[in-house]
């Protein structure tokens, strides 16, 4: 499985007057606002989507996710009010809905899965993903990599509290410690245990 992003989220994630403020900077001085800006990208990339560490859509974005055929992994008895079919699984959670699902069939012929033939499961902070409709089954695909294709929509509406303090604090380690995290011209985002721990419970598989 592999995964692009197709339409970017908008960074950065926080305000840069919420970051200003964290850092203990009064809003009208305008001497760091260069840095910070920096920073505040810097932590944006560091935590959301496939360029960051924690397997999880923040910002709202477009994924395009690849599969070896429909693999998949069974719902557990009573998942969802009860157990269906296999669910293809999604990666990047928040699943907000999917756009299409392509798949090559047998003789290499691409075609797009009509959507009254699969339902949406929502995963919440957990990956979602789609599964056959009621009366429903995937179609056969041909073998090998990327023959079935899904592009979908993913992230937060509203940034949660835990992730918003997550970024606040890389924002403000990097502050703190802009001279030792610069490296040739780049800044570096280093492990924070506080920020793991705040982001722990989204934490998920990084898949790219």
């Amino acid at each position: 499985m592999g995964v692009v992003v197709v339409e970017a989220p908008t960074w950065p994630l926080v305000p840069p007057d919420e970051a200003k403020a964290h850092v203990k900077i009064d809003a009208d001085v305008t001497d760091y606002d260069g840095e910070i800006g920096g920073m505040l990208l810097a932590a944006s990339e560091s935590v959301d989507g496939p360029p960051g560490d924690y397997g999880i859509a923040v910002g709202l974005q477009t994924l395009l996710a690849t599969f070896e055929g429909f693999s998949h992994r069974p719902l557990p008895p009573g998942a969802f009010g009860r157990e269906r079919d296999a669910m293809l699984e999604l990666p990047y959670p928040p699943l907000v809905s999917v756009v299409w699902v392509k798949y090559l069939d047998p003789q290499g012929v691409e075609h797009q899965l009509d959507p009254d033939d699969y339902e949406l499961v929502q995963g919440g902070i957990e990956p979602g993903g789609i599964r056959p409709a009621p009366g429903k089954s995937w179609p056969a695909t041909m073998g090998g990599p990327d023959t079935v294709r899904v592009q979908f929509v993913a992230g937060y509406e509203a940034l949660p509290s835990r992730i918003r303090a997550a970024i606040l604090l890389i924002v403000g380690d990097l502050f703190q410690n802009r001279e030792a995290q610069f490296v040739e011209g780049r800044i570096v985002v280093l492990p924070n245990p506080t920020v793991d721990g705040l982001l722990g419970r989204f934490r998920q598989p990084v898949v790219r």
